[in-house]
């Protein structure tokens, strides 16, 4: 039987582009950008994940420092990536509105995607971050990157109507034991609560059981932890 065709790009691949993508734009005055999605899981795993994208997050990147960034990847060429095409997105949310710049390319032949977003959670601003973001060393760059606390926080609160499907949770339960002595169960309740996402965790948990027959690693303890929480609030 023939092998499926992997379409993610390998950790040493998407490194590159964050290499070319982060020190360029925290050169060009962007001073909160944030390492975000399954690259922030990376961040904190012996075995970095494959990815068909990287995610960045600042409130502070406009037109040009966009166009600037296109074209210094265009001429850099971490990767060896090809050069596809830009596009700027913007999406409300309950009243909110979501910036997405995003610059698509290919690595390998494969389909790679920078995306810098300019809100998270559904709208919201970067600096709700604020309190659970350390600036660390890896790969041979400085950045922003959410705490452990804070990674499993933001993977229990994906958006519905998917919520956490089973590639995700397979990742969290990766990242969980590869994290296990360094995660605070009470504190990430705590931001849970912070951010008002309570029921939609508790949901996507319900959601992740019924559907895949899956849990999340510790997931009870995380459940009495954003109770408790709620009590105290």
């Amino acid at each position: 039987m023939r092998r499926p065709t992997e379409v993610r790009a390998s950790p040493s691949e998407w490194v590159e582009v964050l290499r070319a993508a982060y020190p360029f734009l925290v050169s060009g005055g962007i001073s909160n950008l944030v390492l975000f999605g399954s690259q922030a899981m990376s961040f904190y795993m012996k075995n970095p994940l494959r990815s068909k994208d990287l995610d960045l997050v600042t409130d502070q990147l406009g037109p040009k420092l966009f166009e600037d960034l296109t074209n210094h990847l265009r001429n850099t060429r971490p990767a060896g990536a090809e050069f596809r095409t830009t596009n700027v997105q913007t999406k409300p949310f309950n009243g909110r509105m979501m910036t997405t710049y995003s610059v698509e390319m290919q690595i390998s032949r494969r389909p790679f995607i920078l995306e810098v977003f300019d809100s998270i959670l559904d709208g919201r601003p970067p600096s709700i971050l604020t309190e659970q973001v350390q600036k660390e060393a890896r790969w041979g760059v400085d950045v922003w990157v959410p705490s452990r606390n804070a990674v499993v926080a933001l993977r229990l609160c994906f958006r519905p109507p998917e919520g956490i499907n089973r590639l995700n949770a397979t990742r969290l339960n990766n990242f969980i034991r590869d994290n296990k002595a360094r995660i605070d169960h009470q504190k990430v309740g705590e931001i849970v609560v912070s951010w008002g996402k309570a029921d939609l965790v508790r949901m996507n948990l319900g959601q992740l059981h019924k559907r895949y027959r899956q849990k999340i690693k510790d997931q009870e303890k995380f459940l009495a932890a954003i109770t408790t929480a709620q009590r105290e609030h």
